[in-house]
């Protein structure tokens, strides 16, 4: 069956995957990524004030990881706005607000708990703003575009048992020591999610 951007994707498999993820070009990407974060560590304490870096890269990374959704803000409208959280009206800078604040209270989490599908599923609630979240709504798909035009460019699995599936079988991967390089684990659990 060909990928239809706008049918649910119930097709994708199941981890860990079964071909080669680890290539020797993917693990020289990794060498190189690895020497990039040491070093971005090394230079980090550097900085007198820590909370400068650990507030700046989580905003930037909400912020780009919301383009992919097509939630578009700037810069100055988010350093701006965490001035004072309490003044935000840009929707868009709200949902990057929240993204952040999901991030953060994931990498919390993390320090004491395991991934898995409850940690997610609370995360979803903090990411739409919601007391409780569903972890498909129904009409859910990805766009990109504009006000002009606007493509669907891929539609997450459906709910139910397809769903509970997909993520239980994530969870077991997220969890599963399996000697996979952990930036490679952390891109494919990435495209799964």
């Amino acid at each position: 069956m060909e990928f239809e951007p706008n049918v649910p994707y119930d097709n994708l498999p199941l981890l860990p995957p079964s071909v080669d993820v680890e290539s020797k070009a993917v693990l020289k990407q990794c060498l190189a990524a690895t020497r990039a974060l040491a070093e971005l560590k090394g230079v980090g304490s550097l900085i007198p004030d820590q909370s400068i870096l650990i507030n700046s890269i989580p905003l930037q990374e909400a912020q780009f990881s919301s383009e992919i959704e097509n939630i578009v803000t700037t810069q100055d409208e988010l350093f701006r706005a965490a001035l004072d959280e309490s003044g935000i009206s840009d929707p868009a800078t709200k949902e990057v607000f929240r993204y952040r604040t999901a991030l953060k209270a994931g990498c919390d989490i993390i320090q004491t708990q395991s991934l898995s599908v409850d940690l997610i599923r609370n995360l979803c609630r903090i990411l739409r703003g919601m007391p409780e979240a569903d972890l498909r709504s129904k009409n859910e798909k990805v766009v990109i575009g504009n006000a002009f035009s606007r493509d669907v460019i891929y539609t997450p699995p459906s709910g139910g048992r397809k769903l509970q599936t997909k993520l239980r079988n994530l969870e077991k991967f997220m969890q599963t020591k399996n000697g996979i390089d952990p930036l490679v684990k952390m891109a494919i659990t990435h495209y799964q999610e």
